[in-house]
């Protein structure tokens, strides 16, 4: 595969918080050169059933791709990396616990009838932060029409094929300093990878 030519030297970890009181589940995303450290998306996380897993760690592998890709093609989203990354995985964690908050407490008010929210003034329009997902066992009640379903496997489609068809795997890698077990996502074996506008590649691989 041919070396994008603007090079983002990276990682992915996924991290657990397990202690929290709504567990959660972060995607980060590490600058390798910079030493430096963003949450690409975050979700409720649950240990799920062993037939869901694999489903679940397909999921993941998606959701960072998807991240990579935006940093790959979209300087507001390598303005925001620069912006909200920080100098260690457990201050990153803990700068998008804070994001994560303010979100939910945006959605509450949000919620509330119109009459009530007057006085709380105007809410910052959302960024590539702010999708976040809550994971529930059991899934939607709501289906697919067939043209959603071919929409989302387009979309699907594109994603892997930024991967390159490289193989992926998410592989144990201890525990963050703060006690946070995390993973890292593998690809072909090897956990950098440089990210381009049209795909990632594995660095120095002729």
């Amino acid at each position: 595969m041919e070396q994008p030519s603007d090079e983002l030297r990276v990682r992915v970890l996924r991290v657990f918080d397990e202690g929290a009181r709504l567990p959660c589940k972060y995607i980060v995303i590490v600058d390798v050169e910079q030493n430096r450290y963003w949450v690409g998306s975050s979700s409720g996380w649950a240990a799920p059933p062993k037939r869901r897993e694999a489903k679940i760690d397909r999921l993941d592998a998606r959701n960072a791709l998807d991240a990579l890709r935006e940093l790959g093609r979209s300087p507001d989203v390598v303005s925001l990396f620069k912006s909200q990354s920080e100098p260690s995985i457990d201050a990153a964690i803990s700068a998008a616990v804070v994001r994560r908050r303010q979100l939910f407490k945006q959605v509450r008010i949000q919620e509330t009838p119109s009459h009530e929210t007057v006085e709380n003034g105007n809410h910052e329009a959302g960024t590539p932060q702010s999708k976040q997902s809550m994971v529930v066992w059991g899934g939607s009640s709501q289906r697919l029409s067939k043209d959603e379903r071919r929409i989302e496997a387009a979309q699907d489609k594109e994603l892997w094929d930024f991967a390159g068809g490289m193989r992926w795997q998410w592989k144990a890698a201890g525990h963050t300093p703060a006690g946070y077990p995390c993973e890292t996502l593998t690809f072909s074996g090897s956990e950098e990878v440089i990210v381009g506008s049209t795909s990632i590649a594995i660095p120095n691989r002729k």
